[in-house]
């Protein structure tokens, strides 16, 4: 039985639904804010390319459309296994018809999903990294077009910093990673859509994954964009050490010590010390080394300051990975958290509890951080890391006490950042916020987890992958009695009961059992010949 679930339409009703609460929210009379998704075959949209690279050239290269998955690898000096990458590119998702993203519309979250094949040893930890095409492709283009010799890459000027990673995913999973800032550069600058390459990077992992293309019989299992922007008036600051005369931040590094309970080994230091270090989670063989950053001063009248009295739209701390050591980056999870206690540059690890537990290294419910607000899972070498934080600016600007943020481990895994002494200014930790009267479009979706406007197979799959845990399901989870801030079975319920909604429109369908959506069309996948190196 093949399964098919609903997927958002790319028709004009979101629009209309934007268009009938401008009036409530004061926005803009001709505004819109809106999602639109775009999926080959879906909804008549034609317009993705895709190119599989490979370093050993010839017939490794084919247009990814023509197979129904194939495997992307990472070159390992410890190994024998190949770099094979992906070139991903959504044609004509800009511009001025239905469906399309308005050129110069603010981008408030750019969702690209791939899904990882049943066929073979499809499985991998990652990270696999996505950045941003600076010139091209075509079905002629070959690994060895790229200047350096490596495919595009960023630090060879062919490709942007990675600003998106998939890591940890498992055969029939949905891997989904936020891309606004590349498509924010294709809003503004339409002309700019090269697309995407999606590579382990250098150094990366020679643990392989195998994905759906764009040619899989079932188009719901194919690559997908899934683009929410508005064309309310926008106002964008940075903060940044450095940027526009900017010194209102401050940054740690705080070091639990060998034994986190004993304080006579802790260490902190001052961000602006460090050009680059690590953090790291601690399990029995490596300390818990977290990071606190506090932006002062981002409200007011000034002319670099956001307006104290508009809505904060959206927000973000950026963190940016280094690339002194080639053990920078890391397949684990990363999480920010709003700090409920004051602290300087002299306060240790031992004066808050931070909630870390070594038997659960994932969960952070320390008294002295809140919920987690944003976790990434998976880190390249030179990437940008987008950590939400939205609601936070949002209570600071309402009044609420601003101890600033923790930057913290869920994995043992460390990663290496910039920090405030970074030689690089454009490196540094940065807080970007974006002010503005956004219109809610109807009520939040039950059960649509990855807020892409659909209930769907996807959805279960962020519910599975943070079963209790503390995971932050968007406002559209079961909050209810004990159910509230955790993820657990009433979650799966809400999902169950609503399978098939979308934004749009109910539209219900009968829900699969869960193993069914993990394993549908597992019977139906073909082996496409390729063996993979692990």
């Amino acid at each position: 039985m093949r399964v098919r679930p609903a997927i958002l339409s790319r028709s004009a009703a979101k629009t209309a639904a934007a268009s009938a609460v401008l009036a409530m929210t004061g926005a803009s009379a001709f505004a819109v804010t809106g999602t639109v998704a775009f999926q080959q075959g879906i909804d008549g949209y034609t317009g993705t390319a895709n190119r599989v690279i490979d370093e050993r050239i010839g017939t490794s290269e084919y247009d990814g459309a023509t197979v129904e998955r194939y495997f992307l690898d990472g070159y390992s000096q410890s190994s024998n296994s190949p770099d094979v990458q992906g070139l991903f590119r959504f044609d004509n998702i800009i511009g001025g018809g239905a469906g399309q993203v308005p050129a110069g519309a603010y981008v408030l979250e750019a969702n690209f999903q791939i899904m990882t094949s049943f066929a073979g040893n499809a499985q991998t930890n990652g990270p696999f990294a996505v950045s941003g095409l600076l010139a091209p492709f075509d079905n002629n283009t070959s690994y060895i077009d790229f200047p350096g010799g490596r495919g595009p890459w960023w630090q060879d000027g062919t490709a942007t910093r990675p600003a998106g990673s998939f890591s940890g995913n498992q055969p029939g999973q949905v891997a989904i990673t936020d891309i606004r800032s590349l498509v924010q550069n294709w809003s503004d600058n339409p002309s700019t859509n090269y697309g995407v390459a999606v590579a382990a990077g250098f150094p990366g992992t020679s643990d392989g994954w195998g994905i759906n293309s764009p040619g899989h019989s079932f188009p719901e299992f194919r690559p997908r964009l899934s683009v929410t922007y508005t064309t309310e008036p926008i106002t964008e600051r940075v903060f940044q050490r450095g940027l526009n005369g900017y010194d209102g931040n401050t940054m740690i590094r705080m070091n639990g010590g060998a034994d986190i309970n004993d304080p006579s080994d802790d260490e902190t230091t001052d961000g602006l010390t460090y050009t680059q270090e690590f953090l790291d989670g601690a399990d029995y063989n490596s300390n818990d080394v977290g990071s606190l950053i506090k932006f002062d001063d981002v409200f007011g009248a000034g002319a670099n300051q956001s307006p104290a009295d508009v809505p904060v739209a959206k927000a973000w701390m950026v963190l940016t990975v280094g690339d002194l050591s080639t053990a920078a980056g890391s397949p684990g999870d990363w999480h920010v958290h709003a700090m409920k206690q004051d602290w300087d540059t002299t306060s240790l690890y031992s004066d808050f509890d931070l909630g870390f537990n070594p038997e659960k290294p994932t969960d952070r419910l320390g008294a002295d951080i809140g919920p987690a607000l944003d976790t990434i899972q998976g880190v390249n070498l030179g990437s940008e890391l987008w950590f939400d934080v939205t609601s936070y600016l949002e209570g600071v600007r309402n009044g609420a006490d601003d101890f600033g943020l923790a930057v913290l481990a869920g994995t043992p895994d460390g990663i290496q950042i910039h920090f405030n002494g970074s030689d690089l200014q454009e490196a540094r930790p940065r807080l970007v916020v974006a002010s503005g009267m956004i219109p809610v479009v109807g009520p939040t979706l039950a059960g649509d987890f990855n807020n892409d406007g659909v209930v769907n197979a996807a959805d279960y799959t962020v519910y599975r992958d943070n079963l209790n845990t503390s995971f932050d399901l968007g406002g559209n989870g079961d909050e209810s009695g004990g159910s509230a801030g955790v993820v657990d079975a009433a979650d799966y319920a809400l999902w169950s009961a609503n399978y098939g909604a979308t934004a749009g429109g109910n539209g219900l369908q009968a829900v699969p059992e869960p193993m069914g959506v993990m394993l549908v069309g597992a019977g139906l996948a073909m082996t496409f010949g390729r063996s993979r190196r692990r």
